[in-house]
């Protein structure tokens, strides 16, 4: 897989974005393809052997929990609510079906350089998330950026942001490399919104 990562600057890292608590169910519990024959033509899917190494891979995620909304709890005896911890608070949890839905694989963040906010990009299966997270406390889901040509739902789907644009990759078929202007998410006014790729 390309990683665009090699290419870029390291990005800015911040305080409150690593202290800011995003748990992620990572699975795909439904079988990603429908037709195993293998004599007939792909139809928009991936070779066959790119198909084995995803069901491989599928088979060895965890189980998709359903998991309830959590706001701030303090790391006590190692444990902030159910989830273990060491000195570090839980600041907030929105489960995947409160952004998104599907399952999730990556994260990301960008911080706007005119407003200073904080931001949490979320790569799933069905498309990409975007939280601001400058309260870490109170995340809101601000919407997503749908997926581009995609015939199946990917279990991949990474980012990397570099100029005030998040780069989005996956290996769905002609899903390609997505770009987005995050400087739109300053205007968002009801979230959460569907976003539309800047380019592709």
């Amino acid at each position: 897989m390309f990683d665009l990562g090699r290419f870029l600057p390291p990005r800015r890292r911040s305080k409150t974005a690593f202290a800011t608590a995003l748990v992620l169910t990572f699975t795909a519990s439904t079988p990603l393809f429908a037709d195993d024959d293998e004599s007939a033509p792909h139809q928009g899917r991936p070779p066959l052997h790119v198909q084995e190494t995803m069901r491989a891979f599928e088979e060895d995620q965890l189980a998709a929990e359903n998991l309830a909304a959590q706001s701030f709890t303090s790391c006590t005896d190692g444990f902030a609510g159910t989830y273990p911890c060491a000195n570090v608070d839980l600041m907030a949890f929105l489960p995947l079906d409160q952004i998104g839905g599907g399952y999730g694989n990556d994260i990301w963040g960008w911080t706007d350089p005119e407003t200073g906010k904080e931001y949490a990009i979320m790569g799933r299966t069905t498309g990409t998330s975007f939280v601001d997270i400058s309260d870490p406390a109170n995340p809101v889901y601000l919407g997503n950026l749908a997926l581009h040509g995609s015939t199946f739902s990917s279990t991949w789907r990474d980012i990397k942001v570099y100029a005030d644009h998040a780069f989005v990759v996956s290996e769905a078929n002609n899903s390609g490399m997505q770009v987005f202007d995050l400087t739109l998410l300053r205007s968002v006014v009801s979230p959460p919104v569907t976003f539309t790729e800047t380019a592709w």
